[in-house]
């Protein structure tokens, strides 16, 4: 930055002038990284995982119990790394039965568990998706499957903080 001084007469004054500036850079964030799901982790209470990737969910979950906790993360920054989730609507049996909390990510069942055979399973696709311009996304297909005796049911519905479990 150069700064100069010029006097009424029209004469150019190279004096002693000096100024200071603060500049403030802020460099924006490109979103060039898709949303990468990190499979949950297998000591979740309302299920458990076998070696084959299966999730065994509780038979006796009701309306409203969160099962599972889908993770997701995002190498970009601000709101290029800010993730919403969905599940994949393939008209499936599934999203009759399981739905997907657009905030945090938790499959919860949409009806209770207890009328389904144990044993059946369900695929729930989520899809993971970031707030960039244009937004990127990335998905996982989890099999969900129908545990009988043992299994823990959350007496918590989605959304509510509280951690009570009940066993059955």
């Amino acid at each position: 930055m150069i700064a100069e001084n010029e006097d009424t007469d029209g004469q150019v004054d190279a004096g002693t002038l000096s100024a200071v500036v603060n500049v403030t850079v802020r460099i924006l964030d490109a979103n060039d990284n898709r949303p990468i799901i990190v499979v949950p982790p297998s000591n979740v209470a309302n299920t458990s995982r076998d070696s084959d990737g299966r999730f065994d969910v509780c038979g006796r979950a009701r309306a409203g119990d969160r099962l599972l906790q889908v993770v997701a993360s995002d190498l970009d920054a601000g709101p290029n790394a800010r993730l919403h989730y969905t599940q994949l609507d393939d008209d499936s049996e599934s999203s009759s039965y399981f739905s997907v909390n657009a905030g945090d990510g938790w499959i919860v069942a949409r009806q209770d568990l207890g009328r389904l055979g144990v044993g059946r399973t369900f695929p729930v696709t989520v899809v993971v998706t970031d707030g960039g311009r244009p937004p990127l996304s990335t998905n996982a297909t989890f099999l969900l499957t129908v545990a009988g005796d043992g299994c823990v049911a959350a007496a918590a519905a989605a959304g509510n903080a509280g951690d009570e479990q009940v066993e059955v």
